[in-house]
Formats: C-alpha cells, sequence, structure tokens
C-alpha cells in the first residue's frame, strides 16, 4: 500500500507521474488494480497539478440522473463558461427527450456534455472518475459514462480509476491509440519505492 492521498507515507512516484503524463495525449486513460494499490492516491496528487474534474462514483452513481449531476457539477467547477441552460436541462427529471430508451437518453445527456465542452473548452482538461466499480450493472450509468469516453472533445480527456476493467468495450479506441493503460503491474512498489516508505515510516 501507499498510505492514504495525504498521509505521512506517501512517497513519490516520478515513474508513474511520467507514464500518466501521456492521459492528456489520449482520449482515455484506464487505471485499473484492487484495492490497496494506490489508484486514488496517485491520481489524487497527479490531478492536483494538472486542470482537472474530479467525481468519485457512489452507489448513488448508479441512478442515471445522479452520475449525470455528479460529473455536471464536478465539470462547472472547472469550466464556468458551459451554458446555463445546459445545466438545466441535464438536471431536470427528464432532461433530453430522444425518444428512445434510458440507455439513448444516457448517451444523448453525454453527447450534449460534450458538445457545450468543445464549445466552451480550448485548454486540456482532465475528467477523473474514481471507483467505477461502484456503476457495474447500472446499464444506464454505464451509457453515460461509455458516451462521455468516446465522444469526448479533443481538450477532454477522461480517466476511469476502477478495480475492474471498463464496463463497456474500448477495444475500438485502443485501435486507435486513444486509450492509456495503467495496470496493477505498474502500481506495483519497486524495491527502490518500498525501501522508500520503510525510511519514511521508521525514519531511516
Amino acid at each position: 500500500m501507499v498510505g492514504q492521498a495525504h498521509g505521512p507515507f506517501t512517497v513519490p512516484r516520478p515513474r508513474l507521474d511520467e507514464r500518466l503524463a501521456g492521459a492528456t495525449q489520449r482520449r482515455l486513460t484506464c487505471v485499473v488494480a484492487g484495492a490497496g494499490y494506490g489508484k486514488t492516491t496517485l491520481l489524487t496528487r497527479w490531478a492536483s497539478d494538472n486542470a482537472s474534474a474530479w467525481h468519485g462514483l457512489t452507489a448513488g452513481d448508479r441512478t442515471l440522473g445522479v452520475v449525470v449531476r455528479g460529473v455536471t457539477d464536478a465539470l462547472r467547477a472547472r469550466v464556468p463558461g458551459l451554458p446555463a441552460d445546459l445545466v438545466a436541462a441535464l438536471s431536470g427529471p427528464q432532461g433530453p427527450d430522444t425518444g428512445t430508451d434510458e440507455g439513448g437518453r444516457a448517451r444523448a445527456l453525454a453527447a450534449r456534455i460534450c458538445e457545450a465542452l468543445a464549445g466552451s473548452q480550448t485548454r486540456d482538461l482532465v475528467l477523473v472518475l474514481d471507483d467505477v466499480e461502484a456503476i457495474g450493472g447500472a446499464p444506464d450509468s454505464i451509457a453515460f459514462v461509455a458516451g462521455l469516453c468516446r465522444q469526448a472533445p479533443a481538450a477532454l480527456h477522461v480517466v476511469l480509476s476502477s478495480r475492474w476493467d471498463p464496463p463497456f468495450p474500448v477495444a475500438r479506441l485502443r485501435g486507435q491509440g486513444q486509450v492509456l493503460d495503467v495496470s496493477a503491474g505498474d502500481l506495483a512498489f519497486t524495491a527502490e519505492e518500498t525501501a522508500a516508505m520503510v525510511r519514511e515510516a521508521v525514519g531511516g
């Protein structure tokens, strides 16, 4: 383990920071490893040095309206230029009328957010979605997140942090060179990092 996000035994991991620097050159970054590998710790530190929006997913985000509102609020904190009418439409009880099922509405919501960002965000922005496993088995919320990843404008870079692989296919994006993968093997401590943590913990 690497300690808490701002805990006493967190050690610098420049090799991972360097790897994550490639996230702003991709549409999607997948940080996938089990509990205790330090995904949140790593991303918290890295995101603080970059223009980023953060939404930690919970069981509540299995409801489409909740996840849409959470992501929209996170983005608005970084992109105040998002149109107010867009926010009102997304936060309403129905959202856009697509004439389709909830999965279609989820994709339409994602498309409207991406379109709004394309018109108001010119600099690179990272959107970190942490604990993506929380929406596993919730098809509408998954469709929304998938829509964000697939329709993201050039300036938006989505980072998914999860114990499991993304809950939707990413083979096409990966084939286009638009996916950066950070695995448990990457997150595992090297001997040098382990020694550094021990020195921090016990002093010398």
